[in-house]
């Protein structure tokens, strides 16, 4: 009886920190200005993500927007996978939306952050998981100050339902 009390609360409390982990917000979320994918649009195993970004810290909050670029490329093997998120993002950038990149905390993406005069050179690996891909993030507008800032600085007017 003392042993299956014991596995149900074990049970119960990884169940609520994976909840909790999962439930944080996005690590970026981005107003996408351009898409710039290399050599070709084709078939592409890099791509230069232009826009307005907010980074989260502490997987709580949100810091400042900042404008730059996020230059990846497509792992070996992976260059599919990366395809389609790629084409995932351009729909939501063209659809004007607040894009979501990744779940709470991962990728970590907050140094890749790039200058709009620096060359692009030396892409980071596109993390490809289900988990980390783009998403729509306009209900972020509804949560965070500084993603209303993001909408505000890139003059998108009120998020899509």
């Amino acid at each position: 009886m003392k042993k299956t009390a014991t596995v149900t609360a074990l049970v119960i409390v990884m169940a609520l920190s994976t909840q909790a982990q999962a439930g944080g917000p996005p690590p970026v979320c981005m107003v996408v200005d351009k898409v710039v994918l290399e050599p070709d649009e084709k078939a592409p195993t890099r791509i230069q993500i232009w826009g307005t970004f907010i980074f989260c810290k502490n997987n709580a909050s949100y810091d400042r927007p900042v404008s730059g670029y996020l230059y990846y490329k497509a792992g070996s093997g992976k260059e599919e996978v990366c395809r389609k998120q790629w084409a995932k993002l351009q729909k939501l950038a063209a659809d004007k939306h607040i894009v979501a990149f990744g779940f709470c905390g991962h990728p970590k993406v907050d140094g890749h952050l790039r200058k709009a005069g620096q060359e692009p050179s030396s892409p980071v690996v596109f993390p490809v998981d289900d988990n980390e891909g783009f998403t729509n993030g306009d209900a972020y507008a509804r949560d965070f100050p500084t993603a209303k800032k993001l909408l505000a600085k890139a003059s998108l007017g009120a998020p899509k339902k």
